[in-house]
């Protein structure tokens, strides 16, 4: 596997027939789900919740009812009951499509989570977890030592509109992203989204979402809705500052003790940060950088900043 390079055929050129998303979150026990599209699925064919080749969250059900798409349809009706929750946009497939897991993706950083509490003895696997730039940001998975691989679930809310930096300061929508002691998986990424009345001209605010740790009831989980870091507390188009760039760090320390640390630069304009780091030259003014360090306690839970250096 070469999670740096895009060749997953499943998502370069639209879904197949059969293919589907969930276009509302699934809870244990539910026996009709609702879904983005109903094209394909047929009464009597087995429906793949959660499509995942390595096993992982996947549950194998028999459509009964064929209704109508989208959040507020009738939705698909099978059995046996979900014995897991699936979130939304995960990916759905009639068992007889053609289908493949994702093998690659851009930006593709793999992250392994232990194995959940309870796991079998001997268990030496444990979840491999790729955040990609893909339809937003979405991941993937393997649960099998990488014999096998998920599709791909996008990051939902999907908040991932861009801003250009000033000056043409190269700049991406790359997620940056490391794991805790415990397992829990932080993914940062910029983004406008979060600006009230955002327009493209409207700058960056850094984001994070969170897949918490796997635990004995939750062994495969996703990640949560993306957080604004608020390293200022205004989030409209009057503020002016820029976040591009995000890097993130988190604590290796024992399970219970969660902290994580990482940095961004902040800027209006821009000029030479370090001896090693070089901006784009210009004549025309002059130009200066912050950096600052964020802190968050408890997963999703962004709590301070603070100047790093100026």
């Amino acid at each position: 596997m070469d999670p740096d390079v895009e060749h997953a055929p499943e998502r370069q050129h639209g879904r197949r027939h059969g293919e589907t998303t969930l276009a509302a979150a699934a809870a244990a026990g539910d026996t009709n789900i609702k879904l983005a599209s109903v094209a394909g699925l047929v009464v009597g064919n087995q429906l793949k919740v959660d499509v995942d080749f390595s096993g992982g969250n996947q549950e194998l059900v028999t459509i009964t009812v064929v209704g109508t798409s989208g959040a507020a349809g009738t939705g698909v009706t099978f059995t046996p009951a979900l014995t897991r929750a699936h979130v939304l946009a995960a990916p759905t497939a009639s068992a007889t499509a053609a289908q493949a897991g994702r093998t690659g993706g851009i930006g593709g950083v793999p992250l392994v989570q232990p194995p959940a509490p309870g796991s079998a003895p001997g268990t030496v696997c444990g979840r491999v977890v790729v955040p990609i730039q893909v339809n937003g940001l979405s991941y993937f998975s393997s649960s099998d030592c990488g014999a096998h691989w998920s599709a791909s679930t996008q990051i939902t809310p999907n908040m991932t509109a861009t801003h250009t930096a000033a000056q043409g300061l190269r700049t991406s929508l790359l997620p940056s992203s490391s794991i805790d002691g415990s397992g829990a998986i932080y993914l940062t990424w910029q983004t406008r989204s979060f600006r009230v009345s955002s327009v493209a001209s409207t700058p960056n605010d850094i984001a994070m979402a969170v897949m918490p740790a796997p635990t004995a009831a939750n062994p495969y989980p996703a990640f949560g809705a993306p957080v604004r870091i608020p390293i200022e507390a205004d989030n409209t188009t009057a503020n002016t500052v820029d976040h591009f760039i995000p890097g993130i760090s988190a604590d290796p320390a024992p399970p219970g003790r969660p902290r994580i640390s990482g940095s961004t630069t902040t800027a209006t304009r821009w000029r030479r940060a370090s001896t090693r780091t070089r901006a784009p030259r210009s004549s025309a003014t002059s130009r200066s950088a912050t950096s600052r360090r964020l802190t968050a306690g408890p997963p999703g839970a962004p709590r301070s900043t603070s100047p790093a250096c100026r």
